[in-house]
């Protein structure tokens, strides 16, 4: 099954659009239960929204949340068969939505004028993930006056808990790190990478030995009149025609995390 995650912004309105129909047709014909978790540390928050029924969508925007849902954390959607109590100490997984092509989801961020949409889900899978880093090698980090540039991380655990973790973002060429921020676990944490983004010329490498998740990046002009998203693809998509795809993608990662210096 996947999640979809709704980020929170300082500026723009977001939004995430849950489709209950799925690109094989022997999926997703049964009514789903929506659901929204978020965590207070401790325990996952679930708050149930409605269902949905077979061929469906409906969009949910960061100003309709409900008011339970406090204003600094992040927002997990996902479907689910069964009825959820209120609390859980663990969120739930399920073969259910796992297909091929993949079950997509959409996440948007809106001005008044425009808006920009990418896929926005997170599959169950790497709930469990004991190990963790991530690797994102970006050509789309744009810079120019009046352009702002923030990366997103989103990041999703089995358990509530949040913890701080590192991320290094250096260039690519000589591998060392031009700036280092704090991110979070089970939260979409921000940070704002205008300051290197005018470094033309340079591919970015974000890199982190404990935590993973989706890297996002948004750019926009200081109006909001212009908007642009776009996500790195796990290193796994980097590879074709492989039995074994972890081989290459751990001698990838390692190898990165071990060249960007401090």
């Amino acid at each position: 099954m996947n999640y979809y995650f709704l980020p929170r912004h300082p500026v723009f309105e977001t939004a995430v659009t849950l489709a209950n129909f799925s690109p094989v047709d022997a999926v997703g014909r049964e009514r789903q239960h929506i659901y929204l978790a978020w965590t207070d540390g401790t325990r996952w928050i679930i708050e149930a929204m409605g269902d949905l029924g077979a061929g469906e969508s409906r969009n949910f925007t960061s100003k309709n949340l409900p008011q339970t849902v406090p204003a600094d954390r992040a927002c997990f959607f996902f479907f689910f068969p069964k009825l959820l109590p209120a609390t859980l100490n663990k969120l739930p997984t399920d073969p259910m939505m796992e297909t091929a092509p993949a079950w997509r989801g959409n996440i948007q961020f809106r001005s008044p004028t425009t808006r920009t949409s990418y896929q926005g889900e997170y599959p169950s899978a790497m709930l469990k993930l004991k190990k963790q880093s991530l690797v994102s090698i970006s050509p789309m980090i744009q810079g120019g006056d009046d352009i702002g540039m923030h990366f997103l991380l989103a990041n999703l655990c089995e358990t509530p808990e949040q913890h701080p973790r590192t991320l290094k973002f250096a260039a690519a060429r000589d591998r060392k790190v031009v700036l280092e921020a704090t991110v979070y676990t089970n939260a979409v944490s921000l940070v704002d990478i205008s300051a290197i983004a005018p470094l033309r010329n340079e591919l970015f490498c974000t890199v982190s030995s404990d935590i993973t998740g989706v890297p996002l990046y948004l750019a926009f002009d200081v109006g909001g009149t212009q908007l642009s998203l776009e996500h790195t693809h796990p290193p796994t998509e980097l590879f074709a025609f492989s039995r074994q795809p972890q081989v290459p993608v751990k001698r990838m990662k390692s190898w990165w995390l071990q060249q960007v210096k401090s």
